[in-house]
Formats: C-alpha cells, sequence, structure tokens
C-alpha cells in the first residue's frame, strides 16, 4: 500500500495498528523506507513498479500472504481475501446517469466462488492531496480510511459486489 499522501499515510497506519503487517509499496524500496518508518511497527518497504511485470513479480514473491491488499497482490493465498475499490460518488450510474437495465454489478464476480468480498466505497471528499478543492475541503482522511478498513475486514458472511458510502450506507450502482 502506498503510504506517500495524507490519505495513503491513515491507510497504511490503522491495519498496522491493528497488528497487520503493512507492505509500503514504491517504485524503489528506499523510497519507501521512511513512509514505512512512519507507519509505525510492522510496515515494511516493498519495491513495488505497477508498471513492471517482472517488477510485480518479484514483490509477490517476497509477500507470504495477503489478506486486504490497495494494489494488485497475491490475495489468492489469504484465507480472507478482500478487495476494496476506492471510487466516487459519481461513479454510481443512478445518480450520474440514466440507469442501463443491461448493466448489473453481480455479486462480487468469479472472485466470490473463491471466498473473496470484493466491494466498493465511495470514500467522500476528503482533505487530501488530491487536487486543491480536496485539499481544501476539510473532510477528515481518517473517516474514509476507517471505511475501508471496515470492508477489508468483512467476516466471511458480509456483502460482496456492493458500492458503499463512508458512512457505511449503500450507493446506489
Amino acid at each position: 500500500m502506498w503510504a506517500g499522501s495524507r490519505t495513503g499515510k491513515h491507510i497504511a497506519r490503522l491495519p498496522a495498528a491493528e497488528g497487520f503487517t503493512v507492505h509500503v509499496g514504491s517504485r524503489d524500496a528506499w523510497r519507501g523506507e521512511a513512509p514505512a518508518t512512519e507507519t509505525g511497527a510492522g510496515a515494511r518497504p516493498l519495491g513495488l513498479d505497477v508498471m513492471d511485470a517482472e517488477g510485480i513479480d518479484r514483490a509477490a514473491a517476497r509477500i507470504d500472504h495477503l489478506d486486504v491488499q490497495r494494489l494488485p497482490a497475491p490475495l489468492r493465498r489469504s484465507d480472507r481475501p478482500r478487495v476494496v475499490n476506492v471510487s466516487s460518488g459519481t461513479a454510481s450510474l443512478t445518480r450520474s446517469s440514466r440507469p442501463n437495465p443491461r448493466f448489473t454489478p453481480g455479486s462480487g464476480g468469479p472472485q466470490a466462488e473463491e471466498g473473496f468480498k470484493v466491494n466498493a466505497l465511495a470514500p467522500g471528499l476528503r482533505a487530501a492531496d488530491l487536487n486543491p478543492r480536496a485539499t481544501a475541503c476539510g473532510g477528515d482522511p481518517a473517516e474514509a480510511v476507517e471505511a475501508a478498513l471496515r470492508l477489508a475486514l468483512l467476516s466471511d458472511d458480509g456483502p460482496t459486489g456492493g458500492f458503499f458510502s463512508w458512512d457505511g450506507t449503500p450507493v446506489p450502482w
């Protein structure tokens, strides 16, 4: 997980505080050393250039198993794989356009049969480094991070194929 941005640092710190090992991905492992140190115990720098297929393979080989992902990695090795796609409320076809009845998100895709929980999160506008409007908005990034962690730590009987707002309410597809 990238911990170089304001939101990324929040996302990395909370699971580290819960006892997770957090792999702080950056193109060069040495660039992840400072964010990993700032993240706390259990954080490890990981060289990961997502544009380099061989580099992805090298990074994946260094990880025994993965329970939660923010970026693609060896999730199939986990007993409880979770995918949280951070999206936006404007991605809701129902809210932003006329819905197409032929489009349905399904129930988490084919990964659901393998025990994956695949959900999307609309975190709301947060004071992050995304753009000047976001930086000035005053929305606490920690609220969005807590929402992402709720989805990442779902029990086996939790939802999959859902789209949720930061406060847990369903967002219409």
